[in-house]
């Protein structure tokens, strides 16, 4: 009989009940990874969820036939937790009332349950309740430091940076970036993990630094993501992970220049999920290049004696100074140059540094792209000016349509050179256009 512990079999299967309660998780998890299943059409989203759900409830009430033998705290609050969960994966969603009552009352119960407190913390985030939400990861990472609480509470702290003041924001996404390298250290194989890693560098970007090194870092976490699919880590279905990795790293990308690779991850990304929207943003990107590329190779439509003009009054050249024509591809470390400031190149909203067109003495036209946010080369003044930079890496741009056809007429293949530069100090102007 049982005798107030957890007993070891059910006497009607034989099956332990500690196999019952795993296959019941299990079940509830295969129900609630469906969440995530943003692309699906929701009808069947929601139909493929409320089988699963029900799966997952018959396995429940097949252990809930000890709750009334079993006194016994850990059986009842696993029990709830279980419960809770799958009530997330009914008509109300994660706003269900019943499932936070269950989720809040297995926490208390047994407050070593993670994944009710990251359960939890969902519930609220659906809500609004982003400060609930984030109390209820650091409640987990309090009893256990996991990778799923870290993931959570990293990507939780981004969206709380998007609606904050800029100083509480730039604290968010730092934070969001240590968690983040906390999951990974936990779960080095984690495609999850990574992919925080990604989108965290990528935020700072955003909201700090506008910096190329983070651009770099974040294509990294998405590299590192990406050879990690076809695993399963932190509960995460990584075929839904893919189809947004694909799109984040096709941004980052793009943000450092690299629009042929960029265009692949597009690419990848819309054969994956048609839905997602890459085919749109791949389109927008191909444009901004292209435009880019006509102005370039035009030299900005200047006439001969003008850009002669414009050149002569650069200083006199110097020992040591190179032309854009002797620079290696990737990084010249001891480079330096003098180059005359044609124009601004065309803006996008995604990118916050700045991207000028750039001629040497013999009239080699290339883009230069200054990272940081507050940049002396923003000042219209700066604009026919001269400049001095050191150590730029160049990358050489190369893209090519995605349709067969368009590649191979006119205009399918984009080509230019641009120098990265993330040091302010790596720009001096030496003169205005005039002076």
């Amino acid at each position: 009989e049982p005798d107030g512990r957890m007993p070891a079999m059910i006497a009607t299967t034989g099956e332990s009940l500690a196999a019952v309660l795993d296959r019941a998780e299990a079940a509830v998890d295969s129900a609630y990874a469906l969440h995530d299943d943003l692309y699906a059409p929701a009808a069947d989203r929601l139909a493929a969820m409320a089988d699963s759900r029900a799966s997952a409830e018959a396995i429940i009430a097949s252990a809930e036939a000890w709750a009334g033998v079993v006194a016994s705290a850990e059986l009842e609050a696993r029990l709830r937790y279980l419960r809770g969960k799958a009530a997330t994966c009914g008509a109300e969603g994660r706003s269900s009332a019943s499932a936070e009552q269950l989720l809040a009352d297995a926490i208390k119960l047994d407050p070593n349950l993670i994944g009710a407190w990251n359960a939890l913390g969902e519930c609220y985030w659906q809500r609004g309740e982003l400060e609930a939400a984030r109390g209820c990861f650091h409640g987990a990472l309090a009893h256990r430091r996991t990778c799923a609480s870290l993931c959570h509470l990293s990507m939780l702290l981004r969206v709380i940076a998007g609606r904050s003041p800029p100083d509480e924001a730039q604290a968010c996404v730092r934070e969001s970036v240590a968690h983040a390298k906390d999951a990974v250290r936990l779960e080095p194989s984690s495609q999850r993990a990574w992919f925080s890693v990604g989108n965290a560098h990528l935020s700072v970007y955003k909201f700090c630094t506008a910096s190329a090194d983070e651009l770099h870092l974040a294509s990294k976490g998405f590299t590192q993501a990406a050879r990690a699919a076809g695993t399963r880590a932190c509960g995460t279905d990584v075929s839904v992970i893919n189809a947004d990795l694909a799109m984040n790293h096709g941004l980052t990308l793009f943000l450092l220049e690299a629009i042929g690779p960029a265009i692949e991850a597009y690419s990848q990304a819309h054969a994956l999920d048609p839905s997602i929207g890459a085919d749109r943003v791949r389109q927008d990107v191909w444009e901004y290049a292209t435009r880019a590329s006509e102005l370039l190779s035009s030299k900005l439509g200047l006439k001969p004696r003008k850009l002669a003009s414009l050149l002569a009054e650069m200083p006199p050249a110097q020992e040591g100074q190179l032309k854009l024509a002797e620079l290696k591809p990737g990084p010249n470390p001891s480079a330096r140059l003098v180059l005359k400031l044609l124009a601004p190149l065309p803006s996008h909203t995604q990118r916050l540094h700045h991207s000028f067109a750039v001629a040497d003495r013999d009239g080699a036209v290339a883009a230069i792209a200054v990272y940081g946010k507050a940049t002396m080369l923003s000042n219209p003044s700066a604009n026919g000016g001269t400049i001095a930079v050191s150590a730029p890496t160049l990358n050489r741009v190369e893209a090519r349509h995605w349709d067969a056809a368009k590649a191979e007429a006119k205009g399918g293949v984009l080509k230019f050179d641009c120098l990265l530069i993330d040091e302010q100090a790596q720009v001096v102007q030496l003169g205005a256009r005039g002076r």
